[in-house]
């Protein structure tokens, strides 16, 4: 017995120990790593499962039939979402986001409620969605609670937290008046800027229209907005005082076609064919939602837009290979362009010019 128990030992030990398995079973290296670490996963996989069950979370696989609809017809739609509260609203057609500036001037809270308060009248079942940051966000969230209108409120981080916590009240009264709380990360990931960017893509591809009632240049809601056009929804923007800072933005965007004037509810109602009807379905996507080629190439200052003009999307490591840059440095400078809407994210770790 003692012979065999050291036989077994000797078998035994190159699969306890990696670099005794290279040695002894180079062949098999890499299926039994696999199977070792599909073993960690399944045991990470229980504990998530088990915080969620604690935080009352409910996980939605992409091809879960409770996934929203709208979100998995996009090409970089997360593969799991976190819901706190009612997640059936993801599923209430047609859901409506309304994004802007965070320093929001008392014309666009103004115009935003108003645009709430006129679209609780003619869809009173449609969600409202938004992100929960102050300005423009926390505005429509408000309105729409005023109202009994059911809010969705995508997060950049675990449902463990909230950001900012001074909208906790919001967040506890958006969840005891029939909304939900959703982010596509697991409970316990941190706050970081570069969760903000990807975020807006779920607002994007939840929504069947996108409003911006006030945006500057730099918002991070233009990102928002032609992510959506991307994704063949519709865009909508006030458009403001030209002398306003806060409605550069907007007029950026009416001025290239890239959104619709929106003056009151009853014109994006009217440009979607859904007055008379309170349950519509999204148009089809219109060809003409991708801008069309400039005759001539512009030129840029910062050789990194220049670079993206010239030979269009491109990866994170043929930037760095290109400009020879760190990735670290590479990889703030592309989030800062994507917060001011010069960029846009790809799947794939890719960007290209907004």
């Amino acid at each position: 017995m003692r012979t065999l128990g050291a036989t077994f030992e000797d078998i035994s030990q190159p699969f306890l120990e990696p670099q005794l398995l290279d040695q002894h079973f180079p062949r098999m290296q890499r299926r039994v790593r696999v199977l070792f670490e599909s073993a960690q996963l399944l045991c990470e996989a229980d504990r998530l499962l088990e915080r969620c069950q604690q935080l009352a979370l409910t996980p939605l696989f992409l091809l879960d039939p409770n996934y929203p609809q709208a979100l998995a017809e996009c090409p970089d739609a997360p593969l799991i979402l976190y819901a706190r509260g009612a997640s059936e609203v993801l599923q209430q057609a047609p859901l409506i986001s309304i994004v802007g500036t965070r320093q929001a001037s008392s014309y666009g809270l103004q115009m935003t409620g108003r645009i709430v308060t006129e679209l609780s009248e003619l869809l009173p079942e449609s969600p409202i969605v938004s992100g929960l940051a102050y300005g423009i966000d926390i505005e429509a969230h408000r309105r729409a609670l005023q109202l009994g209108t059911p809010c969705v409120a995508v997060l950049a981080h675990g449902l463990d937290r909230l950001y900012p916590s001074v909208h906790r009240p919001e967040a506890e009264r958006i969840l005891s008046s029939g909304g939900v709380l959703v982010s596509e990360y697991p409970p316990g990931t941190p706050t970081q800027r570069k969760q903000f960017v990807a975020r807006n893509r779920i607002i994007a591809g939840l929504s069947v229209a996108t409003i911006l009632p006030e945006a500057g240049l730099s918002s991070g809601s233009l990102s928002t907005a032609r992510l959506a056009l991307s994704y063949g929804r519709e865009v909508f923007a006030l458009p403001g005082r030209i002398t306003d800072e806060q409605s550069a933005g907007c007029l950026e965007l009416l001025k290239h076609g890239e959104a619709q004037l929106l003056s009151t509810a009853s014109d994006l109602l009217d440009a979607l064919s859904w007055l008379g009807t309170s349950t519509p379905s999204p148009r089809p996507q219109p060809e003409q939602a991708k801008p069309a080629v400039p005759a001539s190439r512009p030129s840029y200052d910062d050789p990194l837009l220049q670079l993206l003009a010239d030979q269009g999307a491109l990866s994170l490591d043929e930037l760095a290979r290109a400009l020879g840059r760190p990735m670290s440095q590479l990889s703030e400078e592309l989030l800062d362009l994507e917060l001011e809407g010069r960029i846009v994210a790809l799947p794939g770790d890719s960007y290209r010019l907004a």
